[in-house]
């Protein structure tokens, strides 16, 4: 079975320690789109599901499942760094997501930058 191992730190309750949690690249490919957005939600416009497209497109062209873990492609390994970055942060968020609803039963992710001043953003650090 191809795993994941996480590594816990910090975590509240002496919840620290190592664990494998088992993945499928459908179930990554389902915690790129969680990131973010709800993945039950039916995507209604082509500009939303091209933005999924795009996401999962990235995590695909980035990694492949081998039979224990994920390594990343060879198309990956011979892209430059700017490209790499953007693969990087799809692949990253895709991972969070898939542990987030293993590991804690949350369904997917809030992207804080939508929710505006909901969350008193004044207190925040504003990107310039």
């Amino acid at each position: 079975m191809k795993q994941i191992r996480l590594v816990k730190c910090g975590f509240p309750n002496g919840a620290d320690g190592t664990v494998n949690v088992p993945f499928t690249m459908d179930a990554l490919a389902r915690g790129v789109i969680a990131a973010g957005n709800n993945p039950d939600k039916k995507p209604g416009t082509l500009a939303v599901r091209s933005d999924i497209q795009m996401r999962t497109g990235a995590l695909f062209s980035a990694v492949k499942a081998t039979r224990y873990r994920l390594k990343p492609t060879p198309e990956f390994l011979e892209a430059g760094a700017t490209e790499k970055g953007g693969k990087s942060f799809f692949v990253g968020n895709a991972l969070c997501a898939h542990v987030a609803l293993q590991q804690l039963g949350i369904p997917w992710l809030v992207d804080f930058e939508k929710l505006g001043t909901k969350i008193g953003r004044a207190s925040c650090r504003e990107r310039v």
